[in-house]
């Protein structure tokens, strides 16, 4: 019997519990409420590297007063940038070894700011020039944007070569949240 939740961000720890471990570099690439940072920092250990991005000033507000009372997390909150230019300025090449997306808006806020398709695409661009082989990229997809689950669908379609792009989903509900993993094969 399965013992863990099925909904996709917990489907999403899961893989990245697999993939992750101590001292490796990873991004939360929509840190809303710092939950999935102190997941990642729990993982990296205190010699890792979490970054956490949200293109919501608040939510990056809550995630710096969140980490600031977790003393083992270690967090670079950014607001309002490229993850391929934050990653560059850092002098990070292809070492991050997961990138976690969590699209829509941020939980317990209205719902006028929120990822979007254009946005969600170049940072999914940037995620993917900086992943580790052996790395992985989860997308967790909310059916309220379907304009945004296309660009990113129609991304994915289109890698090629030592990345592989997996969509899961329940086939037994109307509209349901999807998870888009992203591969990058070993060196």
């Amino acid at each position: 019997m399965i013992k863990e939740n099925l909904r996709v961000i917990d489907q999403a720890k899961s893989l990245v519990r697999h993939v992750v471990h101590e001292g490796d570099i990873v991004v939360d690439a929509t840190c809303g409420n710092g939950n999935d940072t102190l997941f990642l920092s729990r993982l990296t250990g205190p010699r890792g590297l979490v970054f956490a991005v949200d293109l919501d000033e608040e939510a990056v507000e809550v995630t710096k007063a969140f980490a600031g009372r977790i003393p083992q997390l270690r967090a670079t909150v950014l607001n309002h940038r490229e993850i391929g230019e934050l990653l560059e300025d850092e002098g990070i090449e292809d070492d991050v070894k997961a990138f976690m997306f969590n699209l829509g808006y941020r939980p317990g806020t209205t719902h006028e700011l929120k990822t979007s398709a254009r946005d969600t695409v170049l940072a999914l661009q940037g995620a993917v020039a900086h992943l580790a082989p052996g790395g992985l990229i989860t997308v967790c997809l909310y059916p309220h944007s379907p304009e945004e689950i296309n660009a990113v669908l129609n991304f994915s379609e289109e890698l090629s070569g030592e990345y592989s792009a997996f969509l899961i989903k329940r086939i037994n509900r109307k509209d349901p949240p999807e998870l888009l993993v992203i591969t990058r094969e070993e060196a």
